[in-house]
């Protein structure tokens, strides 16, 4: 993918649990990287049923989020749980569904996430 298409920036950031005292635990982010990527929206399944929420059917907007391959996103790869994107530009915040590097060339990385915080 040619770098002009990479417009926007995004924030790749780690869920961390700390611990609140009680025996349980506060969840808080750390931003691990920040890349140029191309967000691309997603048409929705066709039903445009992707989820429930407070006994309502919803439709998620789901994005695609293209960028370069690096070694510290690594672990982003092996294991995409716990990970969320953010725009710094817009603050919009995207829950990561999965992460794939398609062609297998360490080149680039696809990004299938939705829109708000992961659940």
């Amino acid at each position: 993918m040619p770098a002009g298409r990479l417009r926007s920036t995004v924030a790749i950031e780690r869920q961390v649990k700390v611990s609140d005292g009680y025996g349980g635990y506060i969840v808080t982010w750390t931003q691990i990287s920040t890349v140029p990527a191309q967000i691309v929206p997603v048409r929705s399944s066709g039903r445009g049923i992707d989820g429930v929420s407070g006994g309502g059917i919803v439709s998620m907007p789901h994005v695609e989020v293209h960028m370069r391959h690096s070694d510290d996103l690594a672990d982003l790869l092996a294991n995409a749980t716990g990970y969320r994107l953010r725009n710094p530009e817009t603050n919009e915040i995207y829950g990561v569904n999965a992460a794939q590097d398609f062609a297998g060339r360490r080149a680039m990385i696809t990004v299938t996430a939705t829109k708000g915080e992961p659940t």
